[in-house]
Protein backbone atom coordinates (compact mmCIF):
# COMPACT_ATOMS: atom_id res chain seq x y z
CA UNK A 1 0.00 0.00 0.00
CA UNK A 2 1.47 3.41 -0.97
CA UNK A 3 2.22 5.73 1.92
CA UNK A 4 0.92 9.25 2.09
CA UNK A 5 3.14 12.32 2.12
CA UNK A 6 2.03 15.58 3.63
CA UNK A 7 3.17 19.13 2.93
CA UNK A 8 3.54 21.47 5.89
CA UNK A 9 0.03 23.02 5.44
CA UNK A 10 -1.43 19.56 5.08
CA UNK A 11 0.48 18.50 8.20
CA UNK A 12 -1.11 21.34 10.15
CA UNK A 13 -4.50 20.13 9.01
CA UNK A 14 -3.64 16.60 9.92
CA UNK A 15 -2.57 17.64 13.41
CA UNK A 16 -5.81 19.56 13.94
CA UNK A 17 -7.84 16.65 12.70
CA UNK A 18 -6.11 14.27 15.09
CA UNK A 19 -6.75 16.37 18.18
CA UNK A 20 -10.08 14.68 18.67
CA UNK A 21 -8.63 11.19 18.22
CA UNK A 22 -7.33 9.00 21.06
CA UNK A 23 -3.69 9.64 21.92
CA UNK A 24 -2.61 6.22 20.74
CA UNK A 25 -3.97 6.95 17.24
CA UNK A 26 -2.62 10.48 17.00
CA UNK A 27 1.07 9.70 16.48
CA UNK A 28 2.68 11.03 13.33
CA UNK A 29 5.92 9.71 11.89
CA UNK A 30 8.53 11.97 10.36
CA UNK A 31 11.19 10.42 8.14
CA UNK A 32 13.14 10.92 4.92
CA UNK A 33 12.11 9.25 1.68
CA UNK A 34 14.40 7.79 -1.00
CA UNK A 35 14.98 11.26 -2.44
CA UNK A 36 15.91 12.80 0.90
CA UNK A 37 12.59 14.62 1.24
CA UNK A 38 10.91 14.97 4.63
CA UNK A 39 7.73 12.93 4.99
CA UNK A 40 5.03 13.17 7.66
CA UNK A 41 2.81 10.13 7.77
CA UNK A 42 0.40 8.30 10.04
CA UNK A 43 2.67 5.28 9.85
CA UNK A 44 6.21 4.49 8.66
CA UNK A 45 6.79 2.00 5.85
CA UNK A 46 9.01 -0.94 6.78
CA UNK A 47 11.74 -0.01 4.27
CA UNK A 48 12.34 3.30 6.08
CA UNK A 49 12.45 2.01 9.65
CA UNK A 50 16.18 1.24 9.57
CA UNK A 51 16.94 4.78 8.33
CA UNK A 52 15.67 6.40 11.51
CA UNK A 53 12.57 8.48 12.17
CA UNK A 54 10.86 10.82 14.63
CA UNK A 55 7.52 10.25 16.35
CA UNK A 56 5.35 13.31 16.93
CA UNK A 57 2.17 13.63 18.98
CA UNK A 58 -1.02 15.41 17.88
CA UNK A 59 0.41 18.74 18.99
CA UNK A 60 3.50 18.25 16.83
CA UNK A 61 5.73 17.67 19.84
CA UNK A 62 8.53 15.13 19.57
CA UNK A 63 7.75 12.00 21.53
CA UNK A 64 10.68 9.88 20.46
CA UNK A 65 13.63 10.03 18.08
CA UNK A 66 14.63 6.64 16.71
CA UNK A 67 18.16 6.76 15.26
CA UNK A 68 19.02 4.94 12.09
CA UNK A 69 20.41 1.41 12.35
CA UNK A 70 24.19 1.18 12.41
CA UNK A 71 25.95 -0.17 9.33
CA UNK A 72 28.06 -3.37 9.59
CA UNK A 73 31.17 -1.20 9.43
CA UNK A 74 29.92 0.98 12.29
CA UNK A 75 29.00 -2.08 14.35
CA UNK A 76 32.48 -3.50 13.81
CA UNK A 77 34.08 -0.17 14.75
CA UNK A 78 31.97 0.06 17.90
CA UNK A 79 32.94 -3.49 18.87
CA UNK A 80 36.62 -2.71 18.28
CA UNK A 81 36.37 0.48 20.33
CA UNK A 82 34.69 -1.36 23.18
CA UNK A 83 37.32 -4.11 23.08
CA UNK A 84 40.07 -1.48 23.16
CA UNK A 85 38.49 0.23 26.17
CA UNK A 86 38.15 -3.08 27.99
CA UNK A 87 41.77 -3.95 27.23
CA UNK A 88 42.94 -0.54 28.43
CA UNK A 89 41.04 -1.05 31.68
CA UNK A 90 42.54 -4.52 32.12
CA UNK A 91 46.02 -3.10 31.46
CA UNK A 92 45.50 -0.40 34.10
CA UNK A 93 44.42 -2.98 36.67
CA UNK A 94 47.46 -5.13 35.91
CA UNK A 95 49.72 -2.08 36.17
CA UNK A 96 48.22 -1.21 39.55
CA UNK A 97 48.92 -4.71 40.85
CA UNK A 98 52.45 -4.62 39.44
CA UNK A 99 53.05 -1.25 41.09
CA UNK A 100 51.90 -2.61 44.47
CA UNK A 101 54.26 -5.56 44.17
CA UNK A 102 57.13 -3.35 43.02
CA UNK A 103 56.82 -0.99 45.99
CA UNK A 104 56.59 -3.94 48.37
CA UNK A 105 59.76 -5.55 47.03
CA UNK A 106 61.96 -2.48 46.65
CA UNK A 107 62.38 0.74 48.60
CA UNK A 108 64.67 2.42 46.08
CA UNK A 109 65.84 1.90 42.47
CA UNK A 110 69.35 0.88 43.53
CA UNK A 111 67.89 -2.17 45.27
CA UNK A 112 66.64 -3.34 41.88
CA UNK A 113 70.11 -2.83 40.44
CA UNK A 114 71.72 -4.90 43.21
CA UNK A 115 69.20 -7.73 42.72
CA UNK A 116 69.80 -7.65 38.96
CA UNK A 117 73.58 -7.73 39.32
CA UNK A 118 73.42 -10.63 41.79
CA UNK A 119 71.18 -12.61 39.43
CA UNK A 120 73.43 -11.90 36.45
CA UNK A 121 76.48 -12.98 38.43
CA UNK A 122 74.82 -16.29 39.30
CA UNK A 123 73.82 -16.82 35.69
CA UNK A 124 77.35 -16.02 34.49
CA UNK A 125 78.76 -18.68 36.80
CA UNK A 126 76.34 -21.25 35.39
CA UNK A 127 77.18 -20.15 31.87
CA UNK A 128 80.92 -20.43 32.49
CA UNK A 129 80.46 -23.97 33.78
CA UNK A 130 78.41 -24.85 30.72
CA UNK A 131 81.09 -23.42 28.43
CA UNK A 132 83.75 -25.46 30.20
CA UNK A 133 81.63 -28.56 29.70
CA UNK A 134 81.15 -27.63 26.05
CA UNK A 135 84.91 -27.35 25.57
CA UNK A 136 85.49 -30.74 27.17
CA UNK A 137 82.75 -32.32 25.06
CA UNK A 138 84.32 -30.86 21.92
CA UNK A 139 87.71 -32.24 22.92
CA UNK A 140 86.15 -35.67 23.49
CA UNK A 141 84.52 -35.56 20.05
CA UNK A 142 87.89 -34.73 18.47
CA UNK A 143 89.69 -37.48 20.44
CA UNK A 144 87.23 -40.22 19.58
CA UNK A 145 86.92 -39.05 15.99
CA UNK A 146 90.70 -39.46 15.64
CA UNK A 147 90.39 -43.04 16.89
CA UNK A 148 87.60 -43.75 14.40
CA UNK A 149 89.56 -42.17 11.53
CA UNK A 150 92.61 -44.27 12.37
CA UNK A 151 90.55 -47.45 12.40
CA UNK A 152 89.11 -46.63 8.98
CA UNK A 153 92.56 -45.93 7.53
CA UNK A 154 93.73 -49.31 8.75
CA UNK A 155 90.74 -50.96 7.16
CA UNK A 156 89.04 -51.75 10.44
CA UNK A 157 85.52 -51.00 11.52
CA UNK A 158 85.35 -48.51 14.40
CA UNK A 159 84.42 -50.17 17.66
CA UNK A 160 80.86 -49.87 18.90
CA UNK A 161 82.24 -48.24 22.04
CA UNK A 162 83.94 -45.49 20.02
CA UNK A 163 80.82 -44.85 17.97
CA UNK A 164 78.71 -44.58 21.13
CA UNK A 165 81.22 -42.27 22.80
CA UNK A 166 81.25 -39.82 19.90
CA UNK A 167 77.46 -39.86 19.69
CA UNK A 168 77.20 -39.17 23.42
CA UNK A 169 79.78 -36.38 23.21
CA UNK A 170 77.97 -34.72 20.31
CA UNK A 171 74.67 -34.95 22.17
CA UNK A 172 76.28 -33.32 25.19
CA UNK A 173 77.64 -30.58 22.96
CA UNK A 174 74.15 -29.85 21.62
CA UNK A 175 72.59 -29.85 25.09
CA UNK A 176 75.24 -27.56 26.55
CA UNK A 177 75.08 -25.16 23.61
CA UNK A 178 71.30 -24.95 23.96
CA UNK A 179 71.71 -24.19 27.68
CA UNK A 180 74.23 -21.45 26.94
CA UNK A 181 71.94 -19.89 24.32
CA UNK A 182 68.97 -20.01 26.70
CA UNK A 183 71.00 -18.37 29.45
CA UNK A 184 71.89 -15.53 27.06
CA UNK A 185 68.18 -15.02 26.41
CA UNK A 186 67.41 -15.20 30.13
CA UNK A 187 70.13 -12.65 30.92
CA UNK A 188 68.71 -10.22 28.37
CA UNK A 189 65.27 -10.60 29.97
CA UNK A 190 66.66 -9.99 33.46
CA UNK A 191 68.30 -6.78 32.24
CA UNK A 192 65.19 -5.59 30.38
CA UNK A 193 62.89 -6.34 33.33
CA UNK A 194 65.20 -4.55 35.74
CA UNK A 195 65.40 -1.47 33.51
CA UNK A 196 61.62 -1.38 33.23
CA UNK A 197 61.19 -1.72 37.01
CA UNK A 198 63.83 0.93 37.76
CA UNK A 199 62.15 3.48 35.52
CA UNK A 200 58.70 2.64 36.84
CA UNK A 201 59.76 2.82 40.48
CA UNK A 202 61.38 6.19 39.86
CA UNK A 203 58.12 7.39 38.36
CA UNK A 204 56.09 6.11 41.31
CA UNK A 205 58.50 7.77 43.77
CA UNK A 206 58.41 11.06 41.89
CA UNK A 207 62.10 10.90 40.96
CA UNK A 208 63.27 12.61 37.76
CA UNK A 209 63.35 10.36 34.68
CA UNK A 210 66.68 9.04 33.42
CA UNK A 211 67.77 7.67 30.03
CA UNK A 212 67.40 3.94 29.51
CA UNK A 213 71.17 3.61 29.18
CA UNK A 214 71.59 4.62 32.81
CA UNK A 215 69.47 1.69 33.96
CA UNK A 216 71.70 -0.90 32.28
CA UNK A 217 74.47 -2.84 34.07
CA UNK A 218 78.06 -1.76 33.59
CA UNK A 219 79.73 -3.44 30.60
CA UNK A 220 82.02 -6.38 31.34
CA UNK A 221 85.66 -5.32 31.22
CA UNK A 222 88.10 -6.91 28.79
CA UNK A 223 90.18 -8.22 31.70
CA UNK A 224 87.19 -10.07 33.12
CA UNK A 225 86.42 -11.57 29.72
CA UNK A 226 90.02 -12.76 29.32
CA UNK A 227 89.94 -14.39 32.76
CA UNK A 228 86.72 -16.23 31.90
CA UNK A 229 88.16 -17.43 28.61
CA UNK A 230 91.32 -18.68 30.32
CA UNK A 231 89.26 -20.55 32.90
CA UNK A 232 87.44 -22.37 30.11
CA UNK A 233 90.61 -23.82 28.56
CA UNK A 234 90.99 -27.52 29.41
CA UNK A 235 94.00 -28.55 31.39
CA UNK A 236 96.82 -30.14 29.39
CA UNK A 237 96.56 -33.93 29.31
Amino acid sequence: MAHRKFSLPALAGLLLATLALPAAAANIYKYLDENGGTVFNSYIPAEYVSKGYTILNAQGQVIQVVPRAATPEEIAAQAASKAAEEQALADRLVQQENDKLLTRLYRAPDEIERKRDYTLDQMKTQQDLARMGLTKAGAEVARVQAIIDTAKKEGREPSADAVKKIEDAKTEESVLQAQINKMETDKAKVIADASRDIMRLREIMGLPPIPLEQTLPAPVSAATTDESASAEQPAAQ
